[in-house]
């Protein structure tokens, strides 16, 4: 994947791993997918698509959320040219509803969002 559609690759990475840090992903969380990202990103952006088919991709592959996260910033990394804070802020939030989207932030969400935070930073 080429230029500004690979950080939204990634967003779905990112998406997914949250969604299964607590173990399994919630069918709302499937479902709220879509609202929560175009959400997020407003009409600024229209390649959040894919965001939303790799994180069914992943779910359907059952994926560990570890792999998913890794190779995320993996992408983030290689693509960084296309970050800028207002996409890394929009990353955030879209990360921290996923989590809200099913009865509460797990512990194990919690950790991870912090944990991207801080390497969404650093990038």
């Amino acid at each position: 994947m080429e230029g500004k559609r690979s950080i939204y690759y990634a967003l779905g990475q990112l998406a997914y791993a949250i969604a299964k840090a607590d173990g399994k992903v919630q069918m709302v969380e499937r479902e709220e997918l879509t609202h929560i990202i175009s959400e997020a990103l407003g009409d600024h952006n229209f390649d959040f698509g894919v965001a939303e088919i790799i994180f069914h991709v992943l779910d359907k592959d059952d994926m560990d959320f570890e792999m998913a996260y890794s190779m995320a910033l993996a992408d983030l990394e290689e693509h960084k040219v296309w970050l800028n804070p207002d996409i890394k802020a929009d990353f955030i939030k879209v990360v921290e509803k996923i989590a809200l989207s099913y009865g509460g932030v797990h512990e194990n969400e919690r950790k991870l969002i912090k944990r991207f935070k801080k390497d969404i930073e650093a990038i």
